[in-house]
């Protein structure tokens, strides 16, 4: 049985943002997730504190958190690295 590790599909909810390795964010070809989780972490913060003071932690105004990390230099490495480990694990070895 293979695992599917990507990130969640989508890693906000009503009054919820999900963040390092809880949202599935660690480097599936290094394990590596420190700094995912703390980049998530701080735009979590930045994201909430403006859906604070609207009153307003539907997952519609919370949504800037998931698609700001996805479009982020992170969101790209992530993408392309799992790109690569299914290429990867996929390959036959021949003698």
């Amino acid at each position: 049985m293979q695992c599917d590790s990507k990130p969640l599909e989508c890693t906000v909810a009503d009054g919820l943002i999900i963040v390092g390795d809880a949202a599935r964010l660690s480097d599936p070809m290094t394990g590596g997730g420190i700094y995912h989780a703390m980049y998530t972490g701080r735009l979590a913060a930045e994201v909430a504190t403006v859906a604070i003071r609207q009153e307003d932690c539907s997952k519609a105004s919370l949504m800037s958190h998931d698609t700001t990390w996805r479009n982020a230099a992170l969101g790209r490495e992530l993408a392309r690295n799992y790109r690569i480990k299914n290429f990867l694990s996929h390959l036959t070895m021949r003698f």
